[in-house]
């Protein structure tokens, strides 16, 4: 027999293990959200270098057909797709891009307990 003890002890290791299952799920990509379509001409309106004063740090955007290319300082790649309108992502990684008219000014990143980084665009030399 069942008692009733069992519907809340499952109930309570169940809510013990969600944040695991939240990870694995992120970790696997499954609470990626889907991928949303970008021109190319409103990918290359992206393409540039950013700085962050807060980070001391310039990463550089470069357009690769629909995709973003994001190169570290480190040396690192890493392709980001569009998710909405303005915004780009990897993983747990989101770029929410701020414009003025049809150029990029700055972006802001939101990466795990990190929100709100800001970087400014550079100006082309």
């Amino acid at each position: 027999y069942l008692t009733n003890a069992f519907p809340y002890t499952f109930k309570r290791r169940l809510w013990a293990f969600l944040p695991l299952i939240a990870m694995l799920a992120v970790a696997c990509g499954a609470a990626e959200e889907p991928a949303s379509t970008a021109s190319e001409a409103a990918v290359r309106a992206l393409a540039g270098a950013y700085h962050s004063p807060e980070l001391d740090a310039t990463w550089r955007l470069e357009a690769d057909g629909a995709t973003l290319l994001l190169h570290h300082p480190s040396g690192e790649t890493q392709t980001l797709t569009a998710r909405r309108d303005g915004v780009f992502g990897s993983g747990g990684i989101e770029f929410a891009f701020e414009r003025e008219g049809d150029r990029a000014t700055a972006f802001v990143l939101a990466a795990g307990r990190v929100r709100n980084l800001r970087f400014e665009r550079l100006r082309q030399q």
